[in-house]
């Protein structure tokens, strides 16, 4: 046998069995907990000691403290509080630790899809309390964003379904300067024009 270090909370306590390197699953069976629970624990569990200590003095809310797990990283957690100082809210935090990333289920995020980003190479944040998943990397996303815009844009023209297809991420200046023309109907049959 082996000494292995391992840390104890406390006896029973999910938090120490995690550090002492038992599986999420093994945790949840043991304590009658649903996996994504217990990963919601372990995740607290990796918030910075300052602001567990001012949650627990009842200067931060269980909202906002959830809001700083979505970072595992304390020193970024730590930054954030100090930053947002008085106007620390779960919004807010969420803002600061999020800064530009863009979320997966919306828009352009929702465009390129997660498959796709991660296979780029991509990374991801996840809000397990707000079960929400971010792209870090936009500058990635919007690549990713033009290359399919692209190749959509050459199977139209292949498809010869328009002349040209002009295609990009700014609608503002793909826009400007168009205007748009009335739907007029051609030689449409009468029983037909009436269905319109």
């Amino acid at each position: 046998m082996h000494p292995v270090l391992c840390a104890v909370r406390g006896a029973g306590d999910a938090l120490s069995l995690a550090e002492n390197f038992q599986w999420e699953a093994d945790i949840a069976l043991r304590f009658g907990l649903t996996e994504a629970h217990v990963r919601k624990l372990l995740k607290l569990g990796r918030v910075a000691k300052a602001i567990m200590n001012d949650y627990r003095k009842g200067r931060l809310t269980l909202e906002d403290v959830q809001a700083f797990a979505l970072v595992d990283d304390p020193k970024r957690q730590l930054a954030c509080y100090q930053a947002l100082g008085e106007h620390c809210s779960a919004y807010a935090i969420r803002r600061w630790l999020i800064g530009e990333a863009i979320e997966v289920g919306q828009g352009i995020g929702a465009f390129v899809g997660i498959k796709a980003y991660e296979q780029a190479g991509g990374a991801v944040e996840r809000d397990l309390f707000q079960e929400k998943v971010y792209f870090s990397d936009t500058e990635l996303v919007e690549r990713l964003a033009l290359e399919k815009l692209s190749r959509t844009a050459r199977k139209l023209e292949k498809g010869c379904e328009w002349a040209w297809v002009v295609h990009g991420l700014d609608r503002e200046s793909l826009t400007t300067g168009l205007i748009r023309l009335p739907a007029v109907l051609i030689d449409v049959p009468p029983d037909k024009a009436s269905e319109r």
